[in-house]
């Protein structure tokens, strides 16, 4: 299974996408986790449309992300928008 996101950055009107392959790909009731070499990554809808995200480095075990995310294709597919994991 993948994670797919999409981030379009107004100041320079690009659209860039982001696909994560896990290697262990796991469900817990609704929460699905997914892990690669580097981070781990932690995926829960809390209601219709909306899914608590944390992301953490394995690397050095720090959140990198944490926050709920809108699916705005929530009838059609899994697709999570508007996620930003930076550096």
């Amino acid at each position: 299974k993948d994670i797919v996101w999409r981030i379009y950055d107004f100041k320079t009107d690009k659209l860039s996408e982001h696909r994560v392959t896990a290697k262990y790909p796991n469900q817990f009731n609704r929460t699905q986790i997914f892990n690669t070499d580097e981070r781990l990554y932690q995926v829960s809808p809390v209601e219709k449309s909306n899914f608590q995200v944390t992301v953490i480095n394995l690397l050095n075990d720090s959140i990198e992300y944490q926050g709920i995310i809108r699916d705005k294709n929530g009838l059609k597919n899994f697709n999570i928008y508007d996620v930003r994991i930076e550096n």
